[in-house]
């Protein structure tokens, strides 16, 4: 059911058409607690804070207690629902942030980040690391973030991925701009994993459409 109403909320929200997009999520939502889908509702709370069409008001839920393990626990499916709703009480601490918002956005999102890393998940981490990455951006640690997102970048254009990255929206937009003219000015750190020039070249024109 992902595909219909996130998937399908996703794309009318690309084509501005946001009133569709809220119908499909609401009833997304509605099926979800009708049939008691909870990685569904989770999906469809994450996908409504991501394209901006949730209640700004809507209290921001505690970090959920995860497990401070790297291996995966016996009830998987708890796991991920927990795991999009701490990245939608991040992305809700980000729409509207105060300097404290921030700082608590960064802190949930690297812990995240923790947590995944060496638990043989790499596109759950790789999904943490973005989000960790519109975090440093918000906070203005611009540095960073550049280097975070060379990262991401190098493994997205492996797979040619790179609506993924451009998916992560504002402020993550603004990095992505500064990491291709940073290439493009040969100002690449030897350090950094290398990134093929047209893979950054084609995420120009869809991050200044």
């Amino acid at each position: 059911m992902l595909g219909p109403f996130v998937i399908g909320a996703r794309i009318k929200a690309l084509g501005d058409d946001r009133e569709g997009a809220t119908t499909r999520l609401d009833e997304g939502a509605a099926i979800a607690h009708t049939l008691d889908l909870p990685r569904l509702r989770a999906r469809i709370d994450n996908e409504r804070i991501r394209l901006h069409l949730h209640d700004p008001l809507f209290p921001i839920p505690p970090a959920p207690r995860l497990t401070a393990t790297r291996s995966q626990p016996p009830d998987g499916i708890a796991q991920i629902v927990a795991e999009f709703d701490e990245s939608a009480a991040v992305m809700h601490l980000l729409s509207e942030p105060t300097p404290a918002d921030i700082s608590s956005a960064c802190t949930r999102a690297q812990d995240a980040v923790d947590r995944l890393t060496g638990s043989g998940r790499p596109r759950a981490l790789l999904t943490a690391r973005r989000l960790l990455l519109g975090c440093l951006a918000a906070g203005d640690r611009l540095e960073e973030a550049q280097t975070l997102l060379a990262t991401l970048a190098a493994q997205c254009a492996e797979h040619r991925m790179s609506r993924y990255l451009v998916d992560a929206g504002p402020p993550s937009t603004s990095i992505i701009e500064a990491l291709v003219e940073r290439h493009r000015q040969h100002r690449w750190p030897d350090e950094w994993p290398a990134v093929p020039g047209d893979f950054l070249t084609a995420l120009q024109p869809t991050t200044s459409a």
